[in-house]
């Protein structure tokens, strides 16, 4: 990442690195008597960064600044975080790109009550879920996120191939919401057409929002799939390239 980040600078090109929370916060050191290490890594991964003069925003800071409830933030039977956290954690990195990096982005089109919430209720039984089955798992509750304002967005995704443009709408895959079916489909998936593979690049552009020459590239993995959506409604373009792909 910092060979990365000499090459952009090179370019002009500015880097953030986000650093994601995980189901284990920092406050403890595993669960269940099992030691996880993810955070020690993560913690080891920012300093090293931040040592190799790379801009860093690590989003656990904000988790334990604003009090939340850190386990809340994630499916009960699954590694993944919740739509609302993608949301949040959206309008936590535009804060940060308006403050360091020259966007112009409204925050206000993160704001929780400017969005209407669908759930489904015990849809969804996640990979954890899964590997204990229902015999010792609860389903989840699933929501989708609708703006209440207006939207008109461009999506591509080459590798299904979709092309689409409307309101915020198309970037659902409903497949999987079709029916209640907790071993054989994955809820989650409907974020991004995501549950037919992991595709490689997705392309948004917002039309309406006039363009300010900024592109920016977001390179993630499925955490993205519930920050992308939300992140372009407040950016003219955003492309996302996953590399586990390749």
């Amino acid at each position: 990442v910092a060979d990365f980040h000499g090459y952009l600078k090179e370019q002009g090109i500015p880097l953030l690195f986000v650093q994601l929370p995980n189901k284990i916060s920092r406050m403890q050191e595993g669960f269940n008597d099992f030691v996880d290490y993810y955070n020690d890594n993560a913690n080891r991964l920012v300093a090293g960064m931040k040592e190799k003069g790379v801009s860093v925003f690590d989003l656990r800071d904000n988790v334990e600044a604003q009090g939340l409830n850190h386990q809340a933030l994630f499916f009960n039977t699954d590694h993944h975080w919740l739509p609302q956290t993608g949301l949040w954690a959206a309008g936590e990195i535009a804060q940060i790109l308006n403050r360091d990096f020259g966007y112009t982005i409204d925050t206000k089109r993160f704001q929780p009550d400017q969005y209407d919430y669908t759930l489904y209720e015990d849809f969804f039984l996640g990979t954890l879920g899964k590997k204990v089955t229902l015999a010792r798992a609860k389903p989840d509750d699933f929501t989708l996120i609708h703006p209440k304002f207006p939207v008109d967005l461009h999506l591509q995704i080459p590798s299904i191939p979709l092309d689409l443009t409307g309101d915020f709408d198309i970037i659902y895959d409903m497949s999987p919401l079709q029916e209640k079916d907790y071993y054989h489909t994955d809820p989650y998936g409907a974020y991004l057409y995501s549950t037919t593979g992991m595709p490689a690049i997705i392309q948004m552009d917002n039309n309406l929002i006039p363009p300010e020459g900024k592109r920016m590239l977001l390179i993630g993995d499925s955490f993205s799939y519930t920050i992308l959506p939300f992140l372009s409604l407040g950016l003219d373009a955003v492309d996302y390239l996953d590399l586990r792909v390749f």
